[in-house]
């Protein structure tokens, strides 16, 4: 799954359950871009020095309400930059950053609850770099790239040439922020089932609950007690997937998703229904908490996804256009799994498309914390 920082930060909880999601039903889920650092962040946090807790803190306060507190803290930094202090000033000093030290875990503190209540905290915990693992975007970095052996663009995420993978068997996890009006453009995901398919497809397969706040145990003996109930349905995702990246007849892979991957969503579904832990939360809470969709997107939309979102320019959009056409795939679809809050996916309203404040702080605070 690719996540891009405009995207991520808008509506960052949406990011976080597509993530444990892939996790429940895949062999390997691979995240992509910025959510690594809202991950990271926590980790980061502790790794600065006590100037940087102090810039941080004081740009979190309030320039009117606390102004005391940012006073107290540039007479800090100002009378920390100086060498050889007297003693008795040098006391002075230590005390004052044991006290912002005490401040700055209560601000810790508060923004781990945050991120707990986002779905990002648990992520960490499987993150294992075999069944859960990250890479880089090479278009997040505008000076140096780090671990440059797992970095890649969005050319070869389009060709789903992902490092240390099986690339035919590659597909993309997409949700509810990709379908909106500006990026489909009139061009609305088909059903496979409709008599003359030319673009995209979407198809329902199955319901999750609300697996948001489930722990790590939860996570993983939830994903071990669904892998053999959903064995045959996940070998032919895989067949099917590798039909999408290679198959000669592009359009063979459409004919396959609907001889051997419609017949089976009820019974995949069923798994989810039966499933001892899930079965009682659907019962629960009496309600679906997202559907789980597979189909082929067109490479036109996703350049227009990522035209759209600024995350590459008109001159790339063209570039890549032009070379898929030649490379004659342009109209080789790009399978895709997709997490949405409706059965039928339909532009959201713009109120969804919110709860930017503390991913704004996470954005902001790049300056002190590094992507790795």
């Amino acid at each position: 799954m690719h996540t891009i920082e405009k995207a991520t930060l808008a509506v960052p909880h949406i990011y976080s359950f597509s993530l444990k999601a892939a996790y429940l039903l895949s062999d390997e889920t691979v995240s992509i871009g910025v959510a690594v650092s809202i991950l990271n962040y926590l980790h980061n946090l502790n790794k600065l020095t006590i100037k940087e807790k102090c810039i941080m803190l004081r740009d979190s306060y309030n320039k009117e309400t606390d102004s005391e507190e940012i006073d107290r803290i540039n007479l800090f930094l100002s009378v920390n930059k100086l060498k050889h202090v007297p003693n008795e000033i040098f006391i002075a000093i230590k005390g004052m950053e044991s006290f912002f030290n005490k401040d700055f875990r209560k601000f810790y503190e508060d923004k781990k609850d945050i991120i707990e209540k986002l779905g990002f905290y648990q992520l960490d915990h499987i993150t294992d770099g075999i069944n859960f693992g990250f890479l880089y975007m090479k278009e997040d970095f505008k000076k140096s790239i780090p671990n440059q052996q797992y970095v890649l663009d969005v050319e070869a995420l389009l060709q789903m040439d992902i490092p240390d993978t099986d690339s035919s068997e590659n597909i993309l996890v997409l949700n509810d922020w990709f379908y909106r009006e500006e990026i489909i453009q009139g061009q609305l995901f088909q059903s496979p089932l409709d008599e003359s398919v030319s673009g995209s497809y979407i198809y329902p397969v199955l319901q999750l609950p609300g697996i948001q706040n489930y722990t790590k145990l939860e996570l993983q003996t939830t994903r071990s007690s669904l892998t053999e109930p959903l064995k045959e349905f996940r070998k032919l995702i895989s067949e099917w997937s590798v039909l999408c990246n290679t198959s000669e007849d592009k359009t063979e892979s459409l004919q396959f998703f609907k001889e051997k991957i419609v017949p089976i969503a009820t019974s995949a579904d069923d798994v989810i229904k039966n499933h001892p832990v899930m079965k009682y939360h659907l019962e629960q809470f009496k309600t679906t908490y997202a559907y789980i969709l597979f189909g082929e997107v067109t490479k036109e939309l996703l350049l227009n996804y990522y035209r759209h979102v600024e995350y590459i320019n008109e001159e790339k959009y063209q570039k890549l256009t032009d070379k898929y056409k030649a490379a004659n795939t342009w109209d080789r679809r790009v399978p895709y799994m997709f997490i949405s809050t409706t059965k039928i996916p339909g532009y959201p309203s713009k109120e969804s498309i919110q709860e930017e404040e503390i991913m704004n702080e996470i954005k902001a605070s790049r300056k002190f914390i590094s992507l790795d």
